[in-house]
């Protein structure tokens, strides 16, 4: 034992001495409902050793707790009976048994403020194992000013201490680490999983260890050392404590001189942004880039930001990271390009996190169809109709395949849906006055089985894709039996404006043969 030890040990018999007149008040605390505050040793036990350390913690050599609690470190003030204030560190909780090289981090103690964050001189420190008297696994004697949670005593009613000189290491004097691209998310709901990270970069030419903190309100979360080569980076990520009270929190990641603080609210709930007026073409040809947008809404009354995702046939292929204003809205534009897709009708979405949006877009052959040096052509003219059919003047299929009528959804995008009727097969060829039943289509559903008033249809050829003089274009979602498109790869179309006519008590107009039936010219 040097001389130091042994003047501590001379000065540590004074001090239990007097200890054992502070058990019954900053041990034991007032009232005999704190008897309890102190435990026998029963084989609780410390073993602290001489030692070097880098001023952030100290390693217990071997600590016994027989009925589980903590190992805690006093500096020299508790020799002067300041039995509370001189703590200044604490190890997590342990379980009843045996421990060995014990890591207590120092100036980390639930209840404490400190001047300093390490040690910065050398000077001895005392180990003592302390109870779990409230049982809660948490260390409470500071915060409760030596109510609870008190030392473990032997059989004279003494705590149980060993003493030890710390040399704190001559470290490298160098400047402070760095800190960076501090990533906090503005809003967060409470009781959700958060991590905050940031850059630790040693601007140094030499390999050093500096400690790093992570604060929440001002109260140390976590510390650790962290090693790096010269000039060397690395991530540090930390868990966000949401369950908190709503409102707004400060927090920060620092080092010895350097830092990066920031704000998060925290609320109980954080509504989805909303998607609205989805805007796009309808068509494109295979390779050409197409434009879609949409309006996003922040319904919160803060502002936040949120992702915002753009698919294709249920594929992700662009997403944006929205930050708005409280109830404000911003559109937002993504681009697809269509290189190598497949010709069909596909569904693309703007989507946020509990809303969105789709339409459907038809993609043609990125050349057009051979036409054998023919015009593929569609006349729909207006007319009055009796709800069930509808006539269409003239129509050239140079490949074959059938007239097609779509409603005026249609113009939103809905290209299979707003089917809703289409001719027989029809060989290639020019047909005159091709009348189209209205309302059967094969895999289609309706509501209605006659027009019961006055709309705006369009007529669109279809080719006979798969070849099996069947109309599939509906059933296949729009994968088969594709529109006929013009040089710029857009469908061919004629629109008329249809007159539903007539009443019960009217006969209907006797058809004129030769206008009754499609005649092939071609």
């Amino acid at each position: 034992m040097d001389t130091a030890t042994e003047k501590l040990t001379t000065i540590t018999v004074v001090a239990i001495l007097t200890l054992s007149t502070l058990t019954a008040v900053a041990f034991v605390g007032p009232g005999a409902a704190q008897v309890g505050n102190v435990g026998n040793a029963g084989n609780a036990a410390v073993s602290f050793a001489d030692q070097t350390t880098d001023g952030t913690t100290v390693t217990v050599e071997s600590v016994n707790v027989s009925e589980g609690g903590f190992v805690a470190i006093h500096n020299e003030s508790l020799l002067d009976g300041d039995a509370v204030g001189s703590v200044v560190g604490v190890s997590e909780y342990l379980a009843p048994g045996n421990y060995t090289n014990v890591t207590v981090t120092l100036f980390d103690v639930p209840g404490a403020s400190f001047n300093e964050t390490e040690l910065t001189e050398n000077q001895t420190l005392i180990a003592m194992p302390h109870l779990d008297t409230d049982g809660n696994e948490t260390y409470d004697f500071v915060s409760s000013d030596g109510a609870v949670d008190g030392p473990y005593v032997d059989d004279a009613g003494q705590p149980i201490t060993d003493s030890a000189n710390v040399t704190v290491a001559a470290g490298v004097s160098g400047e402070s680490f760095t800190v960076s691209d501090l990533n906090v998310p503005t809003v967060v709901r409470q009781g959700s999983s958060e991590v905050v990270n940031a850059v630790v970069t040693n601007p140094n030419d030499v390999t050093d260890t500096q400690r790093v903190t992570f604060r929440f309100q001002g109260d140390v979360v976590s510390r650790e050392q962290v090693t790096l080569g010269p000039g060397e980076s690395t991530t540090v990520r930390y868990s966000l404590n949401t369950s908190v009270a709503e409102g707004t929190y400060f927090l920060g990641i620092y080092t010895r001189t350097r830092g990066q603080p920031a704000q998060v609210m925290i609320v109980d709930e954080v509504q989805s942004f909303g998607v609205t007026d989805l805007s796009a073409p309808a068509t494109a040809t295979v390779g050409e880039t197409i434009t879609v947008n949409a309006t996003i809404t922040n319904p919160n009354p803060f502002a936040t930001d949120q992702l915002v995702e753009f698919r294709f046939q249920g594929d992700r292929l662009a997403e944006q990271n929205v930050t708005l204003p409280a109830n404000d809205s911003t559109e937002v534009t993504f681009t697809a390009d269509t290189t190598g897709i497949e010709p069909g009708t596909y569904i693309h979405s703007v989507f946020t996190e509990g809303s969105g949006q789709s339409a459907l877009i038809v993609l043609g052959e990125d050349t057009a169809p051979p036409t054998d040096n023919e015009t593929e052509t569609v006349v729909f003219s207006d007319q009055e109709s009796d709800g069930t059919t509808v006539t269409v003047e003239s129509v050239n299929l140079s490949e074959g395949g059938f007239v097609t009528i779509h409603n005026e959804s249609l113009l939103d995008g809905d290209a299979v849906g707003s089917v809703v009727g289409v001719s027989e097969y029809l060989a290639p060829g020019n047909y005159t006055n091709v009348t189209v039943t209205l309302f059967d289509v094969p895999g289609a559903a309706f509501d209605e089985d006659e027009l019961t008033e006055n709309r705006t249809l369009i007529a669109m050829p279809h080719l006979d894709t798969n070849d099996n003089e069947r109309y599939d274009f509906v059933s296949t979602g729009g994968s088969a039996d594709t529109p006929y498109v013009d040089d710029t790869g857009q469908p061919i179309t004629d629109s008329a404006n249809v007159t539903v006519g007539g009443t019960d008590d009217q006969e209907p107009p006797s058809p004129t043969p030769e206008n009754d039936t499609a005649t092939e010219t071609g």
